[in-house]
C-alpha cells in the first residue's frame, strides 16, 4: 500500500501523520491512499477535514498531531 503525496503545499508534518493513520487502518482504497481526494480537507496547508463516513471503519482511530482537524 502506497499513500499518493500529490497535494502541494501540503504540510509535512500532516501528511506524515496521515500516512501513518492510512497504514493503521488497513484500507487501500484508491481515494483513502490519495491525499488530495475528496475525503480530505485542506486549508492554508493544513488537513482541517477527514471524511470516511462511508469507508466501513471501526475501532480507535488517533489523530494525534493534526490539530487543524475539525
Amino acid at each position: 500500500m502506497s499513500v499518493i503525496v500529490s497535494k502541494q503545499n501540503a504540510n509535512s508534518s500532516d501528511v506524515e501523520v496521515l500516512k501513518k493513520i492510512i497504514s493503521s487502518i488497513n484500507n487501500d482504497e484508491d481515494d483513502v491512499l490519495n491525499i488530495a481526494s475528496k475525503l480530505y480537507t485542506w486549508g492554508n496547508g493544513r488537513l482541517t477535514g477527514i471524511d470516511w463516513n462511508e469507508k466501513g471503519l471501526s475501532g480507535d482511530i488517533s489523530f494525534k498531531g493534526l490539530d487543524q482537524l475539525d
